[in-house]
């Protein structure tokens, strides 16, 4: 008998992750209550939060930054790297007149967290060491208020999180 619990899927069933449009995307490092990416503090002179990368937070933000140049046809819209996880708006937009191509947010994903994984672990010197929880968590962009919701909420995640952290 499995007595393990049964995984609920992370993806949307029948969605083409492929196809033109925005998704919203947050990874989770492997062991939430490390702070492994960013420490974020109240900037008393601009009233709001700072974050400050740590040297894997750099990393994170080197690879994020190179989607677009590894995959012409996604762009990051927006992102935010928090202590312990990471919020993106992720578009792909086709540049010619396929509707769809091999290109999706799952391999965008695969593909970045390949590659900051080892990274990380090569600077911590943590051979094979997992950082990341498995897969990721989406949600589809299904239009202007949805995408200015999503962008609102990366925007305001830092204060949030140093609320959360000072009550």
């Amino acid at each position: 008998m499995n007595n393990k619990p049964t995984r609920k899927p992370t993806r949307l069933k029948g969605y083409d992750y492929s196809s033109n449009g925005a998704v919203f995307v947050t990874v989770c490092m492997q062991n939430r209550s490390e702070d492994m990416l960013s420490t974020i503090n109240f900037d008393d002179e601009k009233l709001c939060c700072k974050i400050d990368l740590s040297p894997q937070g750099k990393i994170i933000e080197k690879y994020i930054t190179l989607i677009p140049s590894k995959y012409p046809d996604v762009k990051i819209e927006k992102y935010v790297i928090m202590p312990d996880h990471i919020h993106m708006i992720v578009t792909i937009e086709h540049t010619t007149n396929k509707d769809t191509c091999s290109t999706g947010v799952s391999t965008v994903m695969g593909w970045f967290k390949y590659q900051t994984t080892k990274e990380i672990n090569i600077l911590n010197n943590t051979p094979g060491l997992k950082i990341y929880q498995r897969s990721f968590n989406d949600h589809i962009i299904h239009d202007e208020d949805d995408y200015l919701i999503r962008w609102q909420y990366i925007e305001d995640n830092p204060n949030r999180w140093q609320n959360k952290r000072t009550i």
